[in-house]
């Protein structure tokens, strides 16, 4: 009877000691886990942080772009910025004498060295590569030659 109570008071002993465990790693993976989340979170940008610094950056370069153009429109004269405002054409035309002034044509030694095709390669191409036919045999046949232990001797007949 007394080894039985023993036991059944080991056993709540060893059941309260393995729950004060399994709480402990319980926490403790909870707490890794939003560590991991909080990480995650950060790399991507997606915490609060960082969207506020985003937001107040947006906010920011917003409103220096908007100072921006208002300073371009007090310094413009009105009658500049009433043109601007009025003028907005969907095709943009060019003139051809404008284009043949600005596109003068390449001197003759340019066209001659830019149209000349050089046929040297294509001559010498089957040599070439009969050569490096030869150098690939050579190399492959001694990689690939036997070779016999030193003691042993060959006997020329």
């Amino acid at each position: 009877m007394a080894d039985t109570a023993a036991m059944e008071r080991a056993v709540a002993k060893r059941e309260a000691f393995m729950s004060i465990i399994s709480d402990a790693a319980q926490m403790f993976n909870m707490h890794a886990k939003d560590v991991a989340e909080a990480v995650r979170a950060h790399a991507m940008g997606t915490d609060d942080v960082t969207k506020m610094a985003k937001a107040e950056h947006y906010e920011k370069m917003v409103s220096a772009e908007v100072a921006r153009g208002m300073a371009l429109r007090a310094k413009a004269p009105s009658k500049v910025l009433c043109m601007a405002q009025r003028f907005h054409p969907e095709v943009i035309t060019i003139k051809p004498e404008a284009i043949k002034k600005a596109r003068a044509t390449p001197s003759a030694t340019l066209l001659k060295r830019l149209t000349t095709v050089s046929t040297s390669l294509l001559v010498s191409a089957p040599a070439r590569q009969l050569g490096a036919h030869a150098r690939r045999e050579t190399r492959e046949a001694k990689v690939n030659k036997p070779r016999l232990p030193p003691d042993c001797m060959l006997i020329a007949g």
